[in-house]
C-alpha cells in the first residue's frame, strides 16, 4: 500500500494515492486485459459490473478506434491487429489516463 507517514507510527494514504490505486487495480482486472485479449472487452459485462457503459466511463477508449487501433460495437471494444502490435503502449497509456482522470475528478472535502 503506497501512503504516507504522518508520524507517530500513523500511516494512511493520500486522496490522489488511493484514487491511483483504486485506478491500477481496476483498469489492468476490468478492462486491459480483456481488452488485450479475444475476443475483447464485453461492453455488456462491464455494464453490469459497475453500472455504466464502459465508453461513458473512459471515454478515451473510443480515441483507440478513431486511431484505427480498436473496434466499438454495441456488443464490444476488440483491438485490431494494429492494436495489438501496440499492446504495449495501450496498458501505460490508459493507466495514466485514468488516474489523471480520476484526479481532475476527484472532490476536495
Amino acid at each position: 500500500h503506497l501512503g504516507v507517514c504522518l508520524g507517530h507510527g500513523a500511516h494512511t494514504a493520500h486522496p490522489f494515492v488511493e484514487l491511483a490505486e483504486t485506478a491500477v487495480r481496476q483498469v489492468p482486472a476490468v478492462v486491459l486485459l480483456p481488452l488485450l485479449s479475444k475476443p475483447g472487452l464485453s461492453r455488456a459485462a462491464y455494464r453490469a459490473r459497475f453500472g455504466d457503459d464502459v465508453l461513458a466511463d473512459m471515454p478515451e477508449l473510443a480515441l483507440l478506434a478513431e486511431m484505427g487501433l480498436a473496434v466499438i460495437d454495441d456488443a464490444r471494444i476488440e483491438l485490431t491487429s494494429a492494436g495489438y502490435e501496440r499492446a504495449d503502449t495501450i496498458g501505460p497509456w490508459l493507466y495514466a489516463t485514468t488516474i489523471t482522470e480520476r484526479m481532475r475528478s476527484y472532490a476536495w472535502r
